[in-house]
């Protein structure tokens, strides 16, 4: 299996006039799951769409495996990067099995067995011939991570995984992920649970209004007072087996 590293150099990027992203350098490594982690607005999403080509920066590049990215063609940015979008509503209404079909259209060899493999994965074989228009919300966001698992890239970018899911499906999600990880591929993944990034995440970069606040392994990250004033939040470590954070107002 091939591995991809990806080199961001002085990414800045804008919606509709409005910078979004301000100057963002970071090298990420095979073999790791980094979590994004801000508040709403930080630039998470925003990030994430650069690094899968949707939105294209107003300065710097992203290497992926040592191209540009910005240089490959359709086809082989998808033998690179799969993405779990935060939200997607299919063109026409199709079967969950046709749209983890479509993670193969990069490969010449069909596949079929990545696309079973991943429904298998996900749980939702039994909703193979299902309209993703049926799915609950949960249901939804593991169909997708079906798709991405069939595609069979190197790196893959994960939007909010656990939305929508409950926590035995979050746990199943982040597990895989982690799983991705120690085979060698890349996992960047913006998350909003610190629980779930201590217990998962081997790194954090933590995002603040554009720009890179702090990007350390995840238990230096989150142990830093940057956190508390990233989220204007007192919070309280608690180490039991693993670190947890808990605002000190609810305590």
């Amino acid at each position: 299996m091939e591995t991809c590293d990806v080199v961001i150099e002085g990414i800045s990027a804008a919606y509709d006039g409005r910078a979004v992203l301000h100057d963002i350098s970071a090298r990420f490594e095979p073999g790791q799951v980094v979590a994004l982690l801000g508040p709403n607005g930080s630039g998470k999403t925003t990030l994430l769409r650069v690094l899968a080509r949707v939105l294209a920066p107003a300065s710097g590049r992203v290497l992926i495996g040592g191209e540009e990215l910005r240089h490959l063609s359709t086809k082989e940015a998808a033998q690179r990067v799969a993405v779990v979008p935060q939200f997607e509503a299919p063109a026409f209404d199709f079967t969950v099995r046709e749209i983890v079909e479509m993670a193969r259209y990069p490969w010449d060899d069909e596949g079929m067995h990545h696309v079973e493999q991943a429904l298998e994965r996900t749980e939702m074989a039994h909703a193979g011939e299902r309209r993703f228009s049926e799915l609950s919300g949960g249901e939804r966001r593991r169909a997708l991570l079906a798709r991405a698992l069939a595609q069979d890239a190197p790196v893959m970018l994960m939007d909010e995984p656990t939305a929508h899911m409950d926590i035995a499906h979050q746990l199943q999600t982040l597990g895989m992920a982690r799983e991705l990880a120690e085979a060698g591929r890349l996992v960047v993944a913006a998350m909003h649970d610190f629980s779930l990034t201590a217990a998962f995440a081997d790194r954090v970069v933590l995002l603040h209004e554009g720009r890179v606040r702090l990007d350390a392994p995840a238990d230096d990250a989150l142990s830093s007072e940057a956190i508390d004033e990233v989220f204007e939040t007192q919070f309280e470590r608690i180490r039991n087996g693993r670190l947890i954070l808990v605002p000190r107002a609810l305590r």
